[in-house]
């Protein structure tokens, strides 16, 4: 399971633009202030594609410039999700990296 933990307002400010976000919550931890996003392993990485569809579908005029639901989409996208997304990978490689030392020794 992958958690992203997000403020409250940002969770809501989500919840009314991005349309297809229960389809991949596997469940909502609810922390007054903040919220956190459970979602299922197999299911991340389509969750990051379709957070980026929703910025160009919502968050774009003319498909050429942001308007301000793209701007904060961008945000939230940078501060929340891209940094599990980073830590995932990092993960990933490290893994790895150890598999094929042992495969090595």
């Amino acid at each position: 399971m992958v958690e992203i933990e997000l403020p409250a307002k940002e969770y809501r400010f989500l919840k009314s633009v991005y349309d297809n976000m229960s389809n991949y919550l596997m469940r909502v931890e609810d922390h007054v202030d903040t919220v956190v996003l459970c979602i299922f392993d197999e299911r991340f990485k389509e969750f990051r594609l379709d957070f980026r569809s929703t910025i160009v579908r919502k968050g774009t005029v003319d498909k050429e410039a942001y308007n301000d639901t793209g701007l904060r989409l961008i945000s939230i996208y940078q501060k929340y999700v891209q940094p599990v997304e980073d830590e995932l990978l990092e993960n990933t490689q490290q893994l790895n990296l150890k598999a094929v030392q042992e495969e090595d020794s």
